[in-house]
């Protein structure tokens, strides 16, 4: 069977257990939301995350995939939990599965299947042998069955605990079920260290598992969540559910009543305290980056970028230099030093080494640092920064770490510079790197991300020969 054919299958399995349960009817029609999840599902993947806000209809999606399977499947086995308690999976059970069943299928002798409804025994059997079951959210449920799919809905709200004991069990009830699937689907939740959501994710961030993702970015802060046009925009752009489900109107009074922090994870499916007490770089993404080589015997390509800054009350400096090696950027910090009393010989003495020039901001004390510079014999170039090269390069390293496409020789400096980094305003929807207190050091990064934005508009690219047919 050909890729084609099989996504087509798959596809059409999908849409027949929204039939099942009467999705597509009337004014409950499919989504494209839901076809998108139905895809990621299918493409294979033996583990897939789903994060999506509140009323985008991903669990409605996950219970036709389930059923559409088993009405075409023979003898497919499939388990369903939250991963809250058992009473709330019976309850889904029951309420989205159960009722729209036996009201779309009233003649029990013809409906193809039979429903138990029955306290620890919820299911529906397929004449066919397939099986659709639900499970206490506890590794014992599991245990020495097996099954070809299992969802664990409500995967944010699991402790630890209960998330390595459900892993532990889960996954051995695998090993005799060729293609078998696990999906763990769920909002943001308030924690990330240890959640199997949110390792189920950054799984999927690296390419090792199945990802559908809906959420603002990780690095929204508090100022944009206590505005309201900023947050609008984000729920725009990251809620599938607003203009199919709901309107972007009830999700302003939401937002109106709830806490930032839990409007965050409910409606931008933004993790833990993203947006108020973390920094603004990506932390996992940041430490994912990290490099195992020495920064001592790092010798920088021909084509870096060499840069200079200083602290704004003169209590240390740096040099860093910023390149790129198959896309990704790279960042090594030279030197970091108290004081700035050195600073001037020791970039010189750099810049003339590599024949490079030195890039440096305009504000502040640096631009003395810069004219000291700029009279020396021979001379050095220089590359002064304005502040809107300074504001369009903090956009760029966050937005670049974001993806993943930064790495670094995990200096101490340097983390210390990631983990202080705030938004500072510069005006309506501008900002640019800033410091939580005057004191904080953070000229590392600032030193990277205008380094990175330089490299990336002067570097030299290979000379374009004419097309030639011959």
């Amino acid at each position: 069977m050909s890729a084609l054919s099989d996504s087509v299958e798959l596809r059409q399995e999908f849409l027949d257990g929204c039939e099942l349960l009467g999705v597509g009817d009337g004014n409950a029609t499919i989504k494209p939301q839901q076809l998108l999840t139905a895809d990621v599902v299918n493409a294979g993947a033996d583990t897939t995350g789903v994060l999506e806000p509140r009323r985008s209809a991903k669990t409605t999606s996950l219970f036709a995939i389930a059923l559409g399977r088993c009405k075409n499947r023979s003898g497919y086995l499939v388990a369903y939990t939250t991963c809250t308690t058992g009473q709330k999976a019976r309850d889904r059970f029951i309420k989205d599965v159960a009722m729209p069943l036996e009201r779309r299928y009233p003649d029990k002798k013809t409906r193809g299947f039979t429903i138990n409804i029955g306290r620890g025994s919820e299911r529906v059997v397929f004449d066919n042998g397939s099986i659709f079951q639900i499970n206490t959210p506890v590794g014992a449920a599991f245990r020495s069955d097996a099954y070809d799919l299992i969802i664990l809905d409500e995967g944010g709200e699991a402790s630890p605990e209960m998330g390595e004991d459900l892993m532990g069990a889960i996954l051995p009830t695998f090993d005799t079920r060729p293609e078998a699937q696990l999906v763990v689907a769920g909002t943001a939740a308030k924690y990330r260290k240890g959640n199997v959501l949110w390792d189920t994710l950054e799984e999927g961030r690296q390419g090792l598992s199945g990802i559908l993702e809906y959420a603002a970015p990780d690095s929204t802060t508090d100022e944009e969540l206590d505005d309201w046009e900023t947050v609008r925009s984000l729920v725009l752009a990251a809620h599938p559910g607003v203009g199919t489900l709901t309107t972007i109107e009830v999700v302003e009074k939401r937002y109106r009543k709830l806490k930032r922090g839990q409007f965050a994870e409910e409606y931008l499916s933004i993790f833990g305290t993203a947006g108020s007490t973390s920094g603004l770089m990506n932390a996992e993404r940041w430490e994912a980056g990290a490099l195992a080589t020495d920064p001592a015997t790092v010798k920088p390509p021909a084509d870096f970028t060499l840069v200079m800054a200083v602290h704004p009350n003169q209590i240390s400096g740096c040099l860093v230099a910023v390149w790129r090696v198959k896309g990704k950027a790279r960042i090594a910090v030279l030197e970091h030093r108290e004081k700035v009393d050195w600073l001037e010989k020791r970039a010189a003495e750099i810049a003339r080494k590599y024949k490079r020039a030195i890039v440096h901001d305009t504000q502040g004390p640096i631009t003395a640092h810069a004219q000291q510079i700029q009279r020396m014999v021979p001379r050095i170039k220089t590359l002064p920064q304005s502040y809107a090269n300074v504001k369009t390069a903090a956009a760029l390293i966050v937005k670049e770490n974001e993806a993943g496409m930064v790495e670094h020789y995990n200096q101490d400096s340097l983390n210390e510079a990631v983990r202080l980094a705030r938004k500072r305003r510069t005006g309506e929807n501008q900002w640019a790197l800033g410091r939580p207190n005057d004191e904080d050091d953070i000229i590392d990064l600032e030193a990277a991300a205008m380094g990175l934005r330089v490299y990336d508009d002067t570097i030299v690219r290979p000379k374009l020969e004419p097309f030639s047919a011959a």
